[in-house]
């Protein structure tokens, strides 16, 4: 692994460092301690969640390895990656944020935007934070457009089959 100040001036380089300081943040440890060799759980996994917002930015987990100066199998396990394609789908982007669904993870689910990464078990969990997003950006959303409740009439109930006649289908 590359020193965290050989790692810190690649960072600028490429226009990563403010996403990484902000991920590091995140976990509330400091960037140059991520970006050691340290196998503290809280810190490896800081590193895991910039490696794979770096994956995003660079396109693969090899060019992530080549980066920290780590081998490429140690970036694909840390990062759910076993040589197969991850298949990805983009649900929506808007604002900055994408909203995106990763086959295969235990929350496939995920926001990305501002600096930061944001994992969902459930797409009801990920599109209430989604949905929130864009109305905090003030998008409209479904939610922000529905009609109110009184224009709309409810559906008419089929009266009961005591009181149906035999021309509208009922019995006589």
């Amino acid at each position: 692994m590359k020193t965290p100040l050989a790692l810190r001036a690649e960072f600028r380089t490429r226009g990563l460092l403010d996403q990484a300081e902000r991920i590091a943040a995140a976990y509330h440890v400091a960037l140059e301690i991520v970006c050691t060799p340290t196998h503290r759980s809280d810190i490896v996994a800081a590193r895991h969640a910039i490696w794979l917002a770096q994956i995003d930015e660079l396109g693969s987990q090899n060019a992530v390895a080549r980066l920290w100066g780590v081998d490429h199998t140690t970036v694909m396990a840390a990062t759910d990656g076993d040589g197969r394609e991850i298949v990805r789908v983009l649900l929506d982007e808007l604002a900055g944020y994408r909203f995106e669904w990763i086959a295969d993870r235990a929350e496939p689910f995920l926001i990305v935007g501002d600096g930061e990464r944001r994992t969902f078990g459930t797409y009801l969990s990920a599109r209430l934070v989604w949905v929130a997003l864009l109305e905090h950006a003030g998008l409209s959303t479904f939610r922000s457009r529905s009609i109110d409740e009184e224009i709309v009439a409810p559906p008419p109930h089929p009266p009961p089959p005591s009181e149906r006649h035999a021309s509208d289908g009922g019995a006589t």
